[in-house]
């Protein structure tokens, strides 16, 4: 149980809901309880979480877990951003040879870099169209960070923003991996399958969202995109 959430909850923030559901099995294991079978808890779950030197056993409690491990990704993200999407101009510039240096997902014969990939290539801009319609907002056409400071920058609501940047974050994540399928497996993905299974993963995630006391708050917001 710990080691499905220390793989998951070193990527995501995970509910409250299910980081205490994870600790309680913990507790559950350490004290030899179970569902038909309830023993005495000797010490308190906030002692047993504290380090050996303070008389602890230093397990990590999931919340605290999940938190520092998220933060450690986040760090990783910004030391090793240079080296994150390696397009194959980059790749190039590594000396690692490649077959051929053009965008793998338009017919353009232009060479395959960010700024193509995710602003210009003719497949990326088709899902954004689509998914500008969806959503009712025009996302610009350019690099990734100017987009996520340009909603940073707009008089929209927290959660709104949250929303679109995760949205944003969602195009990012298919283009790449239509990118890979097609260059690796020879495996050539639709605009049309791509913006269904962004909508798919992402209204199960809003209805989950809308479930919270933020989401309850900002219903109506939430509520259009389902229509």
């Amino acid at each position: 149980m710990f080691a499905i959430h220390s793989f998951w909850g070193s990527v995501f923030i995970l509910p409250q809901s299910v980081l205490q559901e994870v600790d309680k099995k913990c507790r559950e294991y350490l004290w030899g309880s179970s569902e038909d079978k309830r023993k005495t808890t000797l010490v308190a779950w906030d002692k047993v979480c504290v380090p050996k030197k303070f008389a602890g056993l230093n397990i990590k409690g999931s919340k605290l877990w999940n938190v520092t491990s998220v933060g450690k990704l986040l760090w990783q993200l910004i030391v090793k951003k240079d080296v994150l999407l390696l397009t194959k101009d980059r790749l190039q510039r590594m000396n690692i040879r490649v077959d051929t240096i053009t965008c793998s997902l338009c017919d353009a014969q232009a060479v395959e870099r960010q700024h193509h990939l995710f602003s210009v290539c003719d497949w990326t801009k088709g899902l954004i169209t689509a998914i500008a319609q969806w959503t009712g907002v025009q996302i610009p056409l350019r690099d990734v960070k100017q987009v996520l400071n340009r909603i940073r920058r707009r008089h929209w609501k927290q959660l709104y923003k949250e929303i679109i940047a995760a949205l944003w974050g969602s195009i990012v994540y298919y283009v790449w991996q239509a990118r890979n399928w097609k260059l690796y497996r020879g495996t050539t993905v639709t605009t049309n399958t791509t913006i269904t299974q962004i909508k798919l993963r992402f209204s199960v995630r809003l209805d989950m969202v809308r479930k919270t006391r933020k989401g309850q708050r900002c219903g109506s917001l939430i509520q259009q995109f389902f229509m």
